[in-house]
């Protein structure tokens, strides 16, 4: 036997798995598709929890722009980190399945989408994982959603759109959609007023609609907004990711989108022919990465906006015209048939007639009533100015009213008409000047009644007053000094004889003689004072009320410490009055809260109010109070609402008040309960002195 080892002839059958390992390569390398091996780790459990890449074809390095010594022997996380789980997920439904699964994953770095068929192999734990580009297909599928999409949102804002008939609300409506559409932060209007120079507007912000965003209403500038660009202004839509990031924006416009908690935003700016005219602008307060659909969408929604807001204006400028229009034929028409109204009524309620006059002044018809009234024929008088049968101590009077004349407006005088015997008579005008259709002025219609009768008993009336006044006065004084006498002879007898020769019954009488000689005595001295009011009145001039109250509080201080009454006052104007009777005025009300008090020491308080053009004085107490019932009679003379057992007074003080407050042009009430006390006002106006109001 030979000592050499003979050789094996080789095994055909590792032959043809090598020749078959050198064809299966080749044909993976030169495969169209990405395909990989993957070794896949396990837990005990069966769980897949990570894996390696074993190798990858030259089309997998094509499709996914990485190179494979990027990809071999790397794990998962290193590979794909923060989707680990899509593809374990996948591992798992595989070796659950026993078959292969698909995912969908994409390359960021040659922007392709591919279906990822996972298969498993039959050496334990490697997955062949091949890439399918689907891209193409994806994008029609994304075109074709996002179309979709777009028309259905375009077509659910024209909806909520075309019944809206303000333009603002135009403007919240779409910012509403909008930002309902994105998940936006915040979608607004800035809507463009004036320029304030070449890179920046004027305007304001409007229809802001808030989501994750407060929302923003009021006048800004682009550059509040943190916006300040030429290209913007020119047409440009400018898209921004990440402010903080973005070149365009320098320190300035950062801070003020900081400002307002932007971070990302699109800006749409609406050019017409007046240029810039507003601009839409979509804000997120953190970045993002806008799609073309996004930005898109936001130009779409500015565009059919405004164009929805210019058409609603025109309709609405449209219906304003028409309803001008229609308005203005309505007040036409009205107009003529209220004049034809007023002029029938003026001359049918013309008690002795009528008399129409042209633009200039000259009588062009006169009823022939009040022709012969006036003692003329009708033709006498047609053609004469109808200012020249004027009294001559009417003429200025007569000017002034043909002066003063307005269409529309009907004026009613009292003067004198000259006769043709030469005699004047009274008469009542009433002025109305005729209009055409332009309102021009073509005439007056003056309807006349004679009022002689009635002035001729006025000033019977008017000297009867005056005479009755005169009376007042002159009785009232005449009659003080023999009262005074009286009475100061009765009191000496009454000390003379006391204790000696009178009887109780005579002194009883001495006393009721006495007492009625004093209240006869201060019902002339109140008669006297309601008389001097007006006929000794003195003239108005500047009164500091502050020290017309300290006056009366000192004339009234006996009173006021026999009460222990308690008076407080606010600071008191200067107002123009006769100082005098300001003075009897508060010592009257004043008087009359000490007399009318209750079981409470009196409290009074005085104080002042300007409203409009007058000054309201109170004068407030914590008396007995007064039945509404009465309150219409308290300012009559001789009123008492009390008998003079309970309290003592002439029933005049009170109409001393109202006569003295109505000559100085004011007004005087009282407001009270029974057992709540009374607060009486009077009214003073506030007067011109000097150039100044008091």
């Amino acid at each position: 036997m030979t000592s050499h080892e003979e050789m094996s002839p080789p095994d055909p059958r590792m032959e043809d798995a090598g020749l078959h390992l050198q064809i299966a390569e080749a044909f993976i390398n030169n495969m169209v598709e990405g395909v990989g091996f993957v070794k896949v780790v396990f837990d005990p459990n069966g769980k897949p929890i990570d894996s390696t890449i074993l190798t990858v074809n030259p089309a997998f390095e094509r499709h996914t722009g990485i190179k494979a010594e990027n990809f071999v022997q790397k794990r998962l996380s290193e590979v794909d980190p923060g989707n680990e789980s899509v593809w374990l997920e996948g591992y798992e439904e595989v070796a659950r399945r026993h078959g292969s699964v698909s995912i969908e994953r994409y390359s960021k770095n040659t922007d392709r989408w591919f279906n990822v068929e996972i298969v498993p192999m039959p050496a334990k734990n490697i997955y062949a994982f091949i890439l399918h580009d689907i891209t193409e297909e994806k994008k029609e599928r994304w075109t074709k959603e996002e179309n979709d999409r777009r028309n259905r949102y375009l077509h659910d804002l024209n909806d909520s759109l075309r019944s809206i008939e303000e333009p603002e609300q135009i403007l919240i409506k779409a910012a509403e959609f909008l930002a309902d559409h994105l998940d936006a932060g915040r979608v607004q209007y800035f809507v463009a007023e004036r320029s304030v120079e070449p890179s920046d507007v004027f305007g304001s912000v409007t229809a802001s609609c808030g989501r994750h965003l407060p929302p923003m209403n009021g006048p800004f500038c682009l550059t509040d907004l943190g916006i300040g660009s030429v290209d913007l202004l020119r047409g440009g839509t400018m898209v921004v990711r990440d402010v903080a990031a973005d070149s365009r924006f320098g320190a300035a416009e950062i801070e003020r989108c900081k400002a307002i908690d932007v971070s990302a935003q699109i800006i749409v700016p609406l050019i017409r022919q007046r240029g810039f005219v507003a601009a839409l602008i979509v804000h997120q307060n953190g970045p993002r990465d806008w799609t073309p659909y996004e930005v898109g969408i936001a130009r779409e929604t500015a565009e059919r906006t405004w164009d929805a807001l210019e058409r609603v204006r025109a309709q609405n400028a449209l219906k304003r015209t028409r309803e001008v229009l229609e308005k203005l034929v309505d007040e036409r028409t009205k107009k003529l048939a209220k004049s034809e109204l007023k002029y029938r009524t003026l001359a049918e309620t013309a008690n002795d007639g009528f008399w129409w006059t042209d633009a200039d002044g000259r009588i062009t018809e006169i009823s022939e009533g009040l022709a012969n009234l006036l003692g003329y024929q009708v033709d006498e008088l047609l053609g004469r100015y109808w200012t020249d049968l004027i009294d001559m101590g009417w003429a200025v009077v007569a000017l002034k009213i043909w002066g003063e004349r307005e269409p529309g407006k009907v004026s009613q005088f009292d003067l004198k008409i000259r006769r043709k015997d030469g005699f004047s008579i009274w008469m009542q005008m009433r002025f109305m000047p005729v209009t055409d259709e332009h309102d021009r002025c073509i005439g007056t219609l003056n309807a006349l009644t004679s009022i002689d009768e009635r002035k001729r008993v006025e000033e019977e009336l008017r000297r009867s007053n005056e005479e009755l006044k005169q009376f007042a006065y002159v009785a009232s004084h005449d009659l003080r000094e023999p009262l005074r006498m009286v009475t100061s002879y009765l009191e000496l007898l009454e000390r003379k004889y006391d204790g000696k020769v009178l009887d109780e019954k005579a002194k009883v009488y001495m006393h009721f003689a006495i007492d009625g000689a004093q209240r006869m005595q201060r019902m002339i001295d109140d008669l006297l004072a309601y008389s001097r009011v007006d006929k000794l009145g003195k003239p108005f001039s500047p009164v500091e009320m502050d020290k017309v109250l300290a006056t009366a509080l000192k004339d009234l201080e006996r009173s006021i410490d026999d009460s222990g009454a308690t008076i407080v006052n606010d600071p008191l104007p200067t107002i123009i009055a006769d100082g005098d009777q300001m003075v009897l005025l508060l010592e009257n009300l004043i008087s009359n809260a000490l007399k009318f008090r209750g079981d409470e020491a009196p409290r009074i308080s005085i104080s002042a109010l300007q409203v409009a053009d007058e000054w309201t004085f109170s004068v407030k107490d914590n008396g007995i109070g007064i039945d509404p019932s009465q309150m219409d009679r308290l300012f009559q003379m001789f009123v008492r609402l009390h008998s003079k057992e309970e309290y003592e007074g002439t029933g005049i003080g009170l109409a001393i008040c109202k006569k003295i407050v109505e000559r100085h042009g004011g007004r005087i009430w009282v407001e009270s309960e029974p057992g709540a006390g009374s607060t009486f006002h009077f009214t003073i106006p506030a007067r011109r002195y000097h150039g100044r109001t008091v």
